[in-house]
């Protein structure tokens, strides 16, 4: 007698009834997306908030890593560190006299991301990334009325933008969705 034994997985050919599948279906298409979607945005409030916490302001009169955690230094002429700096406006500092604004439009995408995510299964976690990133630099500006930034690249004499865990994402996001749209097979069209 077996008091101990591992779930059964479900294979979806022996489901006997079409609402079994669709629920299946359903499942697999929505779960796993969202524990994804959990999972980055509270890395990203965990990263932001471990920064603003513990570290000091940026030091930019100082050697680097300018007061933050250095990642390495001069690998290849790059250098990282974990930094503490503040954004109220967009990338590279852009719109920064209408931070809630933007952030209010910041929501809105999010919110349309969120809702085409789950209509469209084939782009649903590259969608989900972007929305993550919007979310999340939002909550920082209604938390704290700016944008928490924490990861500096300087290649050789040039300071890349500082950035954080939800610019990451909608990069990321950005990124392969451009190349899942310059990859993706073209469906013949049916003559009717």
């Amino acid at each position: 007698m077996r008091l101990l034994h591992a779930p059964r997985r479900i294979n979806p050919k022996n489901l006997k009834f079409p609402w079994q599948k669709q629920l299946y279906t359903s499942l697999k298409l929505r779960v796993w997306p969202s524990l994804l979607f959990i999972g980055v945005l509270a890395l990203d409030f965990l990263s932001k908030f471990l920064v603003k916490g513990f570290l000091p302001h940026i030091q930019w009169g100082t050697v680097f890593p300018y007061g933050g955690i250095p990642i390495f230094h001069q690998f290849f002429g790059v250098s990282c560190a974990i930094v503490h700096t503040t954004n109220t406006g967009a990338a590279w500092g852009l719109f920064t006299s209408i931070p809630y604004l933007l952030a209010a439009l910041r929501l809105l995408a999010a919110a349309f991301l969120i809702w085409k995510a789950f209509r469209e299964p084939r782009r649903c976690i590259f969608l989900l990334l972007i929305a993550v990133g919007a979310l999340g630099n939002s909550i920082d500006t209604f938390i704290y009325g700016h944008v928490v930034d924490m990861i500096l690249f300087n290649f050789g004499s040039y300071t890349y933008p500082i950035f954080n865990v939800a610019d990451s994402c909608i990069c990321i996001g950005v990124g392969l969705l451009v190349l899942q749209s310059l990859f993706r097979r073209h469906e013949p069209l049916s003559a009717n």
